[in-house]
């Protein structure tokens, strides 16, 4: 078995590792629909309402800093909502690292959801070099369909999300038919199903949307200088529409840094970890079990239509060729370009093999293979242990293991596709389609994900080869946001 990250040594590269930190668990102030977090306070009970512990943080911020060997650091903070923990949790957390930071180059991530992002809080944010991650879903009809505030989801039905999104009116959408979440709303019309998959909704009308604290923080961003991300979760409703989505964060938010996130939740994925799905049950690509919005469908209906997927990224991609070729890095299309010119992929879920990076820790230690799958079948150990240090566990055989069996498991149908460099299969997450011909394993985005690289192909390759031309491709670290900003 290949190693995913090898040993320090001679002829050996340098370990170095990421981890996203949990120091509040699943805590949030936000209950949105779609989280895939919010249920790990009852599928691991004793990190509910419970923050990492001084001790704790000051032994995690010793080890991560000495077990990497490398001069650049970086410390991903996440959540559930890591702004609950006030600004006094970090500086505590700045000072840790100043004293075990041996003189290495520390950075900071902060993924928020913006709400507590007052002025004071951007003054720190901005004095110690933090890069925000800022999750909004587009204008405000759009963010408030699934983001919403306190304990009610205020969207029951399927029909109500569309509803909240009239003033927005789709254009046409060349070769994409009619789309998934009309479909949904007729199949739900037909068979009166069609309430969201979601057991928060009981709770009724409660929640309030949260766009405008979310865009107020974005503007206090702004205005201290603070850098930070878009970080936009595709969902059932502004899947719908991409221009309106794409243009208002890069025109209207001013952001200069586009993450998109697609959505497809099994309707059991709080009970079963990914993976460890039962194959038999897992429909054929294509089929209407394969798709969200009927009583058959195995995903919830807030989940992304895979062909509504693919026309999303064709048409931002279009956008992005048109306006943001050199000025918007969009992480999709910056991490394919990279691939086009024979570079390791840029995001995750387009890499060969997985936990390369992104651990996971919880607050109360326990370490796992990735943030998306903490369960307990994929707990690789604790801080906590007196006898394993964090390397130890990054470096151990079980992650290894979990990191090959991305590539190890691909269906023949991946394996024979002409673009299986660029997806790999995409996340493990969503492998829980057949293929065509029976094969489990297959991902739930591919016929989208295939339908865009088929229409970008002859324009990445044209972009490829521009930069390779103005920067060259060595070392192979060079990075393609440089050369295609120049």
């Amino acid at each position: 078995m290949s190693e995913l990250i090898p040993p320090a040594g001679r002829g050996r590269l340098p370990r170095s590792f990421r981890a996203v930190i949990k120091p509040i668990g699943s805590l949030c102030n936000l209950e949105c629909t779609y989280c895939y977090y919010l249920h790990k306070k009852d599928l691991l009970p004793g990190t509910t309402g419970r923050r990492i512990t001084d001790d704790l943080l000051e032994e995690f911020i010793r080890q991560y800093l000495a077990e990497q060997d490398v001069e650049e650091v970086v410390f991903t903070w996440h959540g559930g909502e890591p702004a609950l923990l006030g600004l006094d949790f970090y500086r505590k957390v700045v000072e840790l690292q100043e004293k075990y930071g041996a003189g290495k180059r520390i950075k900071n991530d902060l993924q928020t959801n913006g709400v507590l992002l007052d002025d004071a809080w951007c003054e720190f944010l901005k004095e110690h070099g933090f890069l925000v991650g800022l999750s909004i879903d587009g204008p405000k009809e759009l963010h408030d369909c699934f983001r919403r505030v306190g304990t009610g989801m205020g969207i029951s039905t399927v029909g109500e999300a569309r509803e909240s999104s009239t003033a927005l009116t789709p254009g046409p959408s060349p070769e994409a038919g009619e789309g998934s979440f009309d479909r949904a709303l007729t199949r739900a019309g037909e068979t009166g199903e069609g309430r969201l998959d979601c057991a928060l909704t009981s709770a009724g009308e409660g929640g309030e949307g949260s766009f405008d604290r979310v865009y107020a923080a974005a503007r206090r961003l702004r205005e201290h200088g603070v850098p930070f991300n878009a970080v936009t979760v595709i969902h059932a409703v502004n899947v719908r529409h991409p221009e309106e989505v794409y243009r208002f964060l890069t025109e209207e938010l001013g952001c200069r840094r586009v993450q998109w996130l697609p959505c497809a939740e099994l309707k059991n994925f709080r009970r079963v970890a990914p993976g460890r799905w039962d194959t038999a049950e897992m429909p054929v690509v294509g089929s209407r079990a394969a798709r969200p919005g009927s009583p058959e469908s195995v995903v919830t209906d807030w989940s992304v239509d895979p062909d509504d997927w693919g026309e999303f990224l064709c048409r931002t991609f279009d956008l992005w060729m048109k306006e943001g070729l050199g000025k918007v890095l969009v992480n999709w299309f910056e991490s394919l370009v990279g691939q086009w010119m024979g570079l390791p992929a840029q995001i995750c879920s387009l890499g060969e093999v997985c936990g390369r990076s992104l651990i996971a820790m919880e607050s109360d230690g326990s370490l796992y293979s990735c943030d998306r799958f903490v369960f307990p079948e994929y707990k690789l150990g604790n801080l906590c242990d007196s006898d394993r240090r964090l390397g130890d566990v990054v470096y151990s055989i079980e992650q290894r293991e979990f990191g090959c069996k991305k590539r190890n498991t691909l269906p023949d149908y991946c394996r024979s596709c002409p673009y299986g460099f660029a997806c790999n299969g995409e996340c493990p997450k969503s492998r829980f389609l057949k293929t065509p011909d029976g094969q489990p394993g297959l991902n739930y985005f591919c016929s989208g994900i295939k339908r865009f690289l088929e229409y970008a192909d002859p324009y990445l390759r044209q972009i490829a080869a521009a930069v390779q031309r103005k920067r060259g491709i060595e070392p192979l670290g060079t990075s393609v946001e440089v050369a295609l900003r120049e």
